[in-house]
């Protein structure tokens, strides 16, 4: 079922997303449709970071160190 939402008042509607696969289609698709509502939306995904403006900037993600484990 589909419901319509609206945003707290004074604080922005934000979404996440998680998961092995599909991360940044699902997240894409979502600001197209927020944006589709006509809410003022930005995304941050693997391929970039799109402001409300539409602008596009690359994302510069830390990756975490790499861990070694050992077993015995």
């Amino acid at each position: 079922m589909i419901q319509p939402i609206t945003a707290p008042v004074g604080r922005p509607l934000t979404t996440a997303v998680t998961g092995t696969t599909g991360k940044t289609t699902v997240a894409t698709a979502t600001l197209q449709l927020l944006r589709a509502a006509g809410l003022r939306a930005a995304g941050c995904d693997s391929t970039g970071i799109d402001d409300v403006h539409g602008a596009v900037r690359p994302a510069q993600f830390r990756r975490s160190a790499p861990t070694t484990c050992t077993v015995r």
